[in-house]
């Protein structure tokens, strides 16, 4: 159990690196879904994929954690269906592959929301319940959000994968930075005042980048339309 506790552990820490630094250089790299940027862009995704692959097996090999769970299953699907969203620019493109990832993010996302609100129910206010909350419903909004798009028959905006490629994306570095930054500013900064700073930050930062690029790429593609 050594060997293996070893071998999933930095496969873990290595895979999230590429993660780190894969979506950086994707975002960065210009021009947007030219070769380089493809390629990156699926060095990040597999990278991710061997992350939430190696944050299971310690889990369900080694010993359970909730914090990873939560962090794995939302970082990934957010990846997920931002790579997908690639394969299916119109409406009607969506295979059994996307149908079943939504349904197990929704799934995830409602489990998680159970232990996170059972917990604060029975024992009271604590971080990791906290973050199953929140975590779970957004996982579960993120998966319905996907359904209510396989169903309409037709998009309003032609460019709409466009915009929810970035979004997800995005939105799934900002999970994972975030979890980088909880597991070591504790670890290496135990008496920094402001723990909750490991989580806020990357989102106080990233949310008006995607704010930004959406109203950017959506006037360019939409010159007329006042966003």
């Amino acid at each position: 159990m050594e060997i293996l506790d070893t071998v999933l552990t930095w496969t873990h820490i290595v895979s999230a690196a590429l993660v780190l630094l894969s979506g950086l250089a994707a975002m960065l790299i210009r021009p947007k879904g030219g070769r380089l940027h493809r390629n990156i862009g699926k060095a990040y995704f597999y990278g991710m994929l061997v992350v939430v692959l190696s944050a299971v097996g310690i889990i369900v090999l080694l010993r359970f954690n909730l914090f990873l769970l939560v962090i794995a299953v939302f970082s990934f699907y957010l990846c997920f269906t931002g790579y997908r969203v690639l394969h299916r620019k119109r409406s009607g493109q969506q295979t059994a592959v996307d149908w079943t990832g939504a349904i197990i993010a929704i799934l995830s996302g409602l489990a998680l929301l159970f232990i996170g609100t059972k917990g604060l129910l029975t024992t009271g206010i604590q971080p990791i319940f906290i973050l199953c909350a929140v975590f779970g419903s957004m996982t579960a909004l993120s998966g319905w959000t996907d359904v209510r798009i396989f169903k309409k028959k037709e998009m309003d905006d032609k460019m709409w994968w466009w915009y929810h490629h970035m979004q997800s994306m995005v939105g799934s570095y900002i999970a994972a930075l975030s979890a980088f930054l909880v597991q070591n500013g504790n670890r290496y900064l135990p008496d920094f005042p402001y723990p909750w700073m490991f989580w806020l930050a990357p989102t106080i930062v990233g949310t008006p980048v995607i704010v930004f690029w959406i109203r950017y790429y959506r006037n360019r593609f939409n010159p007329s339309v006042d966003a």
